[in-house]
């Protein structure tokens, strides 16, 4: 199972790596590279018009996976970048996929496909197909696995978002599908040996793929931001912050989002009632009014969590005397619909409420509620990231330094910057958490080598290209708890989480 594992993760690099790698070439700032040999982001805006933020973000990527040596000048824009034989190697036959990254916006469309759209999304994956089948590119069996992951993951992930894959006894069914596309999947499952070519049998290695289909759905669901790399290096810098007339985004499927990270979110979740049990196990004049989540999503946690209290703790003997109040924020009010529907029959609170303003919400809490925040039990998950950056009005004199690459809006922000920003933020929040306490879920970078020495170990490729071209901030966890100490708050040890152990990309933690 390793090294399907392995498999999997190369994937995960593939599908951020190939647009990475075709967005510097059509934009021309792979040929600058190619000629400089060492460089930096300084030298090469000389030469080009660019956005240093997301230039910033691929070549963090292209040295995270042995593209590109680094020598670190402490100025993000002055850091000096070097190629390498790998990348060399690489650039010379980039031509051979420059066209190939076409296949994303048929991914994207998937399940709109027309007829016209059908033939060349089918010609695309059978080029691609050839071009893994034949080695055609002179490279290492790692560059071959990524370039299959262009093909594979988003196959497998819109197949079983879409409800198009079913398995019997051991074989596959492909279900309500075009059927020149259905034999094309059929073909590539065989060449990928997912299935056997007698009466399409799942192989083992099949039979964890198809099981994890959902694990690429998180790297899928920004194909959009993918598919539009060059944009961001050089054109437009607000592309990801454009929205439709409905107000919806238009660079990530947020629902498919959504359903990626289910399963993963299932396994933290356990981790979370230990902490949630104990919290309402204590004498009830200590325990919280009830909970609030912030980014609740549909309301699932929420519903989770009361279901827990009111069967597992103590507070189930004073419900009558003290209710449980479950509170839900969301900036989007279809989250926050979905999340009214979910706690039906449940008393609940439901408002606009935004991470980087808890004054807001607890204003809005106090005039129409005659409730506090800070009386709440917080929560939230992988919301802290996604913040929207400020540059910092004061200096903190911190020490904290961060190996991430951050951007906002095709600008790069300084890792010290950024870590100022993540302080303040956290110090916003230290009113509203000292009393009754924050449990966190977060998600973290961890540093370049340590991801190069990883490779087929770590998410933190995808994660960092996904969330970097998409204005968002990973920090390393080590980073991230020595903020939280900066403001004077503690991380309950007994109440800590890693995932993996090792190399943290996820924590769990109650803050108080």
């Amino acid at each position: 199972m390793n090294k399907y594992r392995e498999i999997l993760f190369q994937h995960l690099d593939g599908i951020v790596l190939i647009p990475t790698l075709t967005g510097l070439y059509k934009s021309g700032i792979l040929d600058l590279m190619i000629e400089k040999q060492k460089f930096s982001i300084i030298e090469l805006s000389k030469h080009k018009k660019l956005n240093p933020g997301y230039l910033n973000v691929s070549l963090r990527l292209l040295r995270s996976l042995g593209f590109l040596e680094f020598i670190n000048q402490n100025n993000e824009m002055e850091n000096i970048y070097i190629t390498n034989n790998k990348f060399m190697q690489i650039a010379i036959e980039i031509d051979k996929l420059k066209d190939l990254d076409g296949i994303i916006k048929y991914h994207i469309d998937f399940n709109r496909l027309n007829k016209t759209q059908i033939p060349k999304y089918i010609n695309l994956l059978n080029s691609l197909s050839l071009l893994i089948k034949n080695n055609t590119i002179k490279s290492t069996n790692q560059f071959y696995i990524n370039i299959e992951g262009l093909m594979i993951g988003p196959i497998l992930a819109n197949l079983s978002f879409y409800k198009h894959l079913e398995i019997e006894s051991g074989n596959l069914k492909l279900v309500n599908l075009d059927s020149l596309i259905k034999q094309t999947f059929l073909n590539i499952f065989k060449t990928t040996k997912l299935i056997s070519n007698e009466k399409r049998f799942i192989t083992d290695k099949g039979n964890f793929f198809f099981k994890k289909s959902s694990s690429y759905g998180v790297t899928v669901s920004y194909l959009k931001t993918l598919s539009n790399i060059k944009t961001l290096l050089v054109n437009d810098q607000n592309y990801i912050w454009k929205r439709t007339k409905e107000n919806h985004e238009i660079h990530v499927n947020r629902s498919m989002n959504v359903w990626g990270s289910g399963g993963a979110h299932k396994i933290y979740f356990k981790k979370i009632d230990n902490i949630i049990i104990n919290i309402f196990n204590q004498k009830i004049e200590d325990q919280p009014l009830g909970v609030i989540d912030i980014g609740c999503g549909d309301g699932s946690f929420l519903k989770h969590i009361y279901l827990l209290i009111i069967s597992k703790t103590n507070r189930k003997k004073y419900i009558e005397s003290h209710p449980l109040i479950l509170i839900g924020t969301d900036i989007n009010q279809k989250a926050q619909d979905s999340t009214k529907k979910t706690l039906k029959g449940i008393k609940n609170i439901i408002i606009n409420g935004d991470i980087s303003n808890p004054d807001e919400i607890n204003d809005y809490l106090n005039e129409n509620h005659n409730l506090k925040l800070g009386d709440f039990l917080n929560c939230r998950t992988f919301l802290d990231h996604n913040r929207i950056y400020e540059k910092p009005l004061i200096k903190i004199n911190h020490n904290i330094k961060s190996t991430g690459s951050f951007c906002h809006r095709g600008l790069l922000i300084p890792a010290k910057d950024l870590i100022t920003d993540f302080i303040t933020h956290l110090s916003r929040w230290k009113p509203f958490i000292k009393k009754h306490g924050l449990i966190i879920v977060e998600l973290h970078t961890i540093n370049p080598s340590d991801t190069l020495k990883n490779i087929g170990k770590s998410l933190a490729c995808a994660y960092d290209a996904t969330h970097g071209y998409s204005d968002q901030y990973l920090i390393e966890y080590e980073v991230y708890k020595k903020c939280i100490l900066e403001i004077g708050m503690n991380i309950t040890s007994e109440n800590e989480y890693l995932f993996p152990k090792e190399i943290p990309t996820v924590s769990i933690n109650y803050i108080k």
